[in-house]
């Protein structure tokens, strides 16, 4: 047996970031019944609690959904091609602040150092909240469940990518997504 340690700071009324002895290091948030956790592994919903709940998690390293119930369908007729104006381009300037948000966290946690920390927390919750970045999540996405042939999720992405923000690039793939399913 080894020497471990788990440590969490509440940076809000329902939220916290958990380290742990491995260098991980998550963010979880909700209330009573409802929770959002997200780190190295990947994100976890759960709602409910004692007894009867319904948990989700989503894992980054094999883009497996434990709650996911695969369809099988035929991708011989799917073009897995898109034309290269419908391929997701995130800013440079966004992908920096990320970058700079999570070494901030990183280093912040190793050192304990609450200033760089604090920092990274809101490069982090910024990325979350800026328009650009949640509607190229959305569309990437969308793009992304396209290539699996899975239409109508990625539909469903690409209507939430041009609710945020409204671009020919979004709508262009919504009008190849209905002319995929319409066949």
């Amino acid at each position: 047996m080894g020497l471990n340690y788990r440590k969490s700071f509440k940076i809000g009324k329902n939220t916290r970031v958990n380290v742990s002895k491995t260098g991980g290091i998550g963010i979880s948030t909700g209330t009573k019944g409802v929770r959002v956790s997200v780190n190295k592994k990947g994100v976890r919903t759960q709602v409910g609690s004692n007894g009867m709940y319904y948990r989700d998690q989503y894992n980054f390293k094999n883009n497996s959904n434990t709650s996911y119930e695969a369809e099988l369908i035929s991708t011989d007729n799917i073009s897995h091609n898109l034309p290269k104006e419908l391929k997701a381009k995130a800013s440079t300037k966004q992908w920096v602040l990320v970058l700079i948000g999570l070494f901030s966290v990183l280093i912040g946690s190793q050192n304990n150092s609450l200033i760089a920390l604090f920092i990274g927390i809101i490069f982090c919750i910024w990325s979350l909240f800026c328009k650009d970045t949640r509607a190229s999540l959305k569309y990437n996405i969308a793009t992304f469940h396209f290539f699996k042939g899975n239409f109508d999720k990625s539909l469903n992405y690409a209507y939430k990518s041009r609710y945020i923000k409204d671009t020919e690039q979004v709508n262009k793939l919504i009008r190849l997504i209905i002319e995929k399913t319409s066949k």
